[in-house]
């Protein structure tokens, strides 16, 4: 009989992978700026059911990975993660935190409906983020100026009002001096080739809404009712994507597109950055699943006591202008607390789930207060021990495409402890205090 390397084994199943993301994950931080995992230092995106917090976070670069990826793609994103990445998820009818091993295609994975931000109100910041806006989607370098193209009378005013010297021509305009040295040394993402370009990485994040406006006036079309906004990178879709989620807008990728539909996101965006914009639109659409609320099964049966309620393959659907009716006709406490939390969420189909080999850089982040924090636009989880709990921990084990057998007294886990200099300020105290034997997340 063969010698087997437990811990080997071990790290192959997932029990020693921490819940890691790829390096190239693009994240929406606690400033409201969008940069990916590897850049990113402090102030993630802290969340909770309730309400979201931003708090620093501590990123961790485990160097040399060799093992397995989760790739997952939904209807509007992709990212890839360790197999014990947590997500909050909708399953059945239920809220639940899944690894990414265990997803499924059509579990729906937890993203925000809306989320406010600081927004400045410096005029000089708010002309420079349009038109910084305006040049990631038609903006160019040409011999150490930048090269505005397309319709160009208000964004050659925004120029001249900037301090640039512009020189006009037929279809394009040329800035030059000192607001073109300014662009091209503190904002050249916007202005660079191919995957290169992406926001800017100084845009002041408070005037994002302003970067958005100037985009939407450059790249923007309408199809059926719908906002298309045409990037001319991948990169750029990806991190313009969560700067519209600022907005409470959850917008569909097709390539190098995105593409704003439903009601609400349609009206997100008109009231947060359409107003905005020097074109005028006027767009109505169809109703996405943003406009709907997923229901847990005994809020659904609740509801269906007064309400229309649709389903589908995924779970129960309440239209959201039918929220007030049915908070005012439930009695029961729990039930409502249960629905306010759900009409804060809304929900991103997964299509596809695969492992992949991977071999290089993976980013593990911590996050002290909620342990929820948004990987990419949705909600994800990770794991500590808080100061304070007493009680019996239930451990999560995964499986893989063979068995491995685990006896008594087989070592397959650590814990590692951290010593405090005082007292702690906020020992635990919560839902899990106490607890005795195998228990499921609560929420």
């Amino acid at each position: 009989m063969g010698f087997v390397n437990l811990r080997s084994t071990f790290a192959r199943l997932g029990l020693f992978i921490p819940p890691c993301l790829h390096p190239e994950t693009p994240l929406l931080l606690g400033d409201g700026s969008v940069k990916e995992a590897y850049e990113v230092s402090s102030l993630l995106l802290s969340f909770s059911l309730n309400d979201y917090v931003l708090k620093p976070a501590k990123a961790r670069k485990v160097n040399a990975w060799s093992d397995f990826l989760v790739e997952i793609e939904t209807e509007r994103f992709a990212c890839k993660v360790t197999p014990r990445h947590k997500f909050l998820t909708y399953r059945g009818g239920e809220l639940v935190e899944l690894m990414a091993s265990e997803l499924k295609p059509n579990d729906l994975l937890a993203v925000p409906l809306l989320l406010n931000f600081p927004r400045g109100d410096n005029v000089i910041k708010r002309k420079l983020a349009m038109l910084l806006g305006y040049l990631s989607g038609k903006g160019e370098v040409e011999g150490g100026n930048v090269l505005l193209k397309g319709d160009l009378h208000p964004y050659v005013n925004l120029a001249e009002e900037l301090g640039g010297y512009v020189k006009r021509g037929y279809g394009e305009a040329v800035i030059r001096g000192k607001l073109a040295r300014l662009i091209l040394s503190s904002y050249t993402e916007c202005l660079k080739d191919g995957e290169g370009r992406r926001v800017p990485r100084a845009l002041d994040p408070e005037y994002s809404h302003y970067y958005l406006a100037g985009l939407f006036d450059a790249v923007s079309y309408e199809r059926g009712g719908n906002i298309i906004l045409k990037l001319p990178s991948g990169a750029l879709t990806n991190e313009v994507q969560l700067l519209l989620l600022k907005e409470g807008v959850y917008a569909f990728k097709e390539a190098n597109c995105l593409v704003i539909k439903g009601v609400i996101n349609i009206s997100n965006f008109k009231e947060r950055v359409g107003k905005y914009c020097h074109r005028g639109f006027s767009y109505e659409t169809s109703p996405c699943n943003d406009d709907y609320v997923y229901l847990t099964e005994d809020v659904a049966r609740e509801a269906e006591r007064v309400l229309e309620v649709r389903a589908d393959e995924c779970g129960w659907l309440l239209n959201r202008s039918d929220l007030e009716e049915l908070n005012r006709s439930l009695r029961d406490g729990s039930l409502l607390s249960k629905l306010s939390k759900l009409s804060k969420l809304r929900w991103d189909r997964v299509l596809r789930v695969k492992f992949k080999e991977y071999g290089g850089v993976v980013v593990d982040f911590e996050e002290p207060l909620n342990r929820h924090y948004l990987a990419g636009p949705f909600i994800t989880h990770n794991t500590v021990i808080d100061a304070g709990f007493e009680g019996q921990l239930t451990i999560e084990l995964v499986g893989g495409e063979f068995p491995v057998r685990l006896t008594t007294g087989t070592r397959f886990l650590h814990v590692i402890f951290s010593k405090l200099s005082s007292p702690a300020s906020r020992p635990y105290k919560g839902k899990y205090q106490g607890q005795r034997g195998v228990k499921l997340p609560k929420f």
